[in-house]
């Protein structure tokens, strides 16, 4: 029954002008669109990489990359224990709405950049300095 269906309709379709003209239309309007995302898209690559170029001649950040270089000992390392397990917890939207982002940011500095690791007793964390031993 699908297929004597399917035959009638395309017999109707080759029979039809007007389904011809419309299924023209619709084929010409795709290409062209097809043709001017293709040619938004190139043009949106040319112009990023002119930004990036015209940004890497700037003087300004040239001397920014220096100073960056020259004080690069005094950044502190990123230390892996804890600091992983913290990020993957700011993954998660529910950390943002529930806790204020000064806090968020503030665990996630403690936990990559400090000295300190955070002791956690149910839902409350102190930080524990590794070098005194005692509770901050």
């Amino acid at each position: 029954m699908r297929k004597l269906l399917f035959i009638e309709l395309f017999r109707r379709f080759i029979t039809s002008g007007n389904l011809k003209r419309k299924l023209g239309v619709l084929l010409a309007g795709g290409f062209i669109a097809f043709l001017l995302v293709s040619a938004l898209v190139i043009w949106a690559g040319i112009a990023s990489i002119n930004y990036v170029t015209n940004l890497a001649q700037d003087k300004r950040i040239g001397e920014t990359l220096q100073g960056i270089e020259r004080n690069l000992d005094q950044i502190p390392a990123i230390k892996p224990i804890g600091c992983w397990g913290q990020v993957q917890n700011l993954f998660v939207a529910e950390v943002w709405l529930e806790k204020p982002i000064s806090e968020s940011v503030n665990s996630l500095r403690i936990a990559c950049f400090e000295n300190r690791h955070p002791v956690c007793a149910g839902d409350e964390c102190k930080d524990v300095s590794n070098k005194e031993g005692s509770t901050t």
